[in-house]
């Protein structure tokens, strides 16, 4: 019973040396000279120095742990070779996991390609520590030893292994294994383990598990609805929008990203999950606010607003996220602007900045790059069709929402707010955003703005 395969059926080895530790030099103690062991690999790879392998063997890598005949344990000792051969193998990385699952190829026909002793390893090649709750799989398993077992698991030190059976009829087939946990179903725990351990669940990050963001990989758990405009441009949209959905399948937030708080649904100032509303708690990493709010709440599809008002550090991840879906009415930030009893000049100079921020957010959404769900609409056009959008709004939140007979009503005066853009305008703003706000012939609404 000893494990031995080829170097190349098998994907065990980590750290970056696989075939290489029987074709280069290793006088070097990987733990105590680390540097100039990795110097002498990377010397030996650029100067393209191999070993030659002895005659007569096929490298074979396997686990230390083996259990063979007192006949090939004394073939191999007794080779009239084994002086060439433990030569070749004193410089080999890790020779015990080489040289007898090498040599007993050349002096056994009858081998079992396993081993005894159940040693797993994770992906970090560090082994996997049994605990109680593994006695009946460690007890079925067939192997006579395990490792590595935590000091404080008492009842696994006293039920396995069985040291004694009252018939051999009743001892266990070592050939085989156990039927009811066969070497393939452990095996396939135990990839199940590795897997989880270094992918896991998408999205997911916690104490114990904080893995590096795969560019490909969604950057949230579900998919989401942002409103840009919609909240400045309609007069109670939230309620209306909130009459519209299920509370119990959507929730309905503010602003979350206002630089003064967290508006979370209902007023809330912390959510599922401890999340708190705290602008510098959110602030120090809005990407992971985001993901943690979907992760948390995933059983219901979250909606909120967005704007060139609020902090635009999310307004660089958004658009990377295949799962939102942002819906934009363009120069809406115009409408709160018209009722402010500010002066010209200062209204003026929060135009400025509100629409070179929006522009830049735009820029984003726009771009090739971008894997979010995009609709874009100037605010003319919905000036003009205040139904536009809302339909397929409400069918992204839920498929089966119907949109009410009423649509909410417009928050401004078209006359008045028309000049006041013109005013702006006379003062040297560019109001392209919000679309042709000044034509006396009605806007036709076009298509979704890509």
């Amino acid at each position: 019973f000893i494990e031995s395969a080829t170097v190349s059926d098998v994907p065990w080895s980590i750290g970056g040396l696989h075939k290489e530790r029987f074709h280069l030099h290793f006088p070097f103690a990987w733990k105590r000279r680390r540097w100039l062991f990795d110097l002498s690999v990377r010397l030996q790879r650029t100067l393209g120095l191999k070993r030659r392998l002895p005659r007569g063997i096929t490298p074979h890598l396997g686990s230390q742990w083996w259990c063979l005949t007192r006949n090939t344990i004394s073939a191999i000792l007794n080779d009239p070779k084994r002086p060439i051969f433990e030569r070749y193998f004193r410089r080999v990385w890790i020779p015990d996991e080489s040289y007898f699952q090498t040599l007993v190829r050349r002096h056994s026909n009858q081998i079992e390609s396993r081993s005894l002793t159940l040693a797993k390893f994770d992906v970090q090649g560090k082994p996997h520590v049994f605990y109680d709750d593994h006695c009946e799989m460690l007890r079925q398993s067939g192997c006579f030893v395990a490792r590595k077992i935590w000091a404080g698991a008492n009842k696994l030190y006293t039920a396995f292994p069985m040291v004694s059976y009252a018939t051999p009829e009743t001892a266990p087939d070592t050939t085989s294994g156990n039927p009811d946990i066969a070497p393939d179903t452990l095996n396939h725990l135990f990839a199940e383990s590795a897997a989880r351990g270094s992918k896991g669940r998408a999205v997911l990050y916690m104490q114990s598990r904080f893995p590096h963001q795969d560019h490909r990989a969604p950057l949230t758990a579900a998919k989401y609805t942002v409103l840009e405009g919609f909240f400045d441009l309609f007069r109670d949209f939230q309620p209306w929008l909130a009459q519209a959905t299920d509370d119990k399948q959507t929730q309905i937030h503010g602003h979350l990203f206002a630089p003064e708080a967290a508006a979370f649904a209902g007023q809330k100032t912390t959510v599922k999950g401890g999340l708190s509303n705290s602008a510098t708690l959110r602030d120090n990493n809005p990407t992971a606010f985001l993901t943690n709010l979907i992760w948390n709440t995933r059983s219901q599809h979250q909606c909120f607003q967005f704007g060139p008002r609020d902090v635009q550090e999310i307004g660089k991840i958004l658009p990377q996220d295949p799962n939102a879906q942002i819906f934009v009415i363009t120069g809406a930030w115009l409408v709160p602007l018209s009722h402010s009893n500010e002066s010209l000049a200062e209204i003026h100079a929060e135009a400025l900045r509100l629409h070179a921020t929006e522009w830049q957010h735009l820029a984003l959404l726009r771009a090739p790059c971008s894997k979010a769900k995009v609709h874009i609409w100037p605010l003319s056009q919905i000036i003009a069709n205040p139904k536009l959008g809302l339909h397929e709004i409400l069918k992204t939140m839920e498929p089966n929402a119907k949109c009410p007979p009423t649509v909410p009503e417009i928050n401004l005066d078209p006359t008045a707010f028309s000049a006041f853009v013109r005013a702006l305008e006379n003062r040297g703003m560019h109001s392209g955003l919000a679309g042709n706000l000044d034509s006396k012939k009605p806007i036709i609404p076009g298509p979704d703005v890509p």
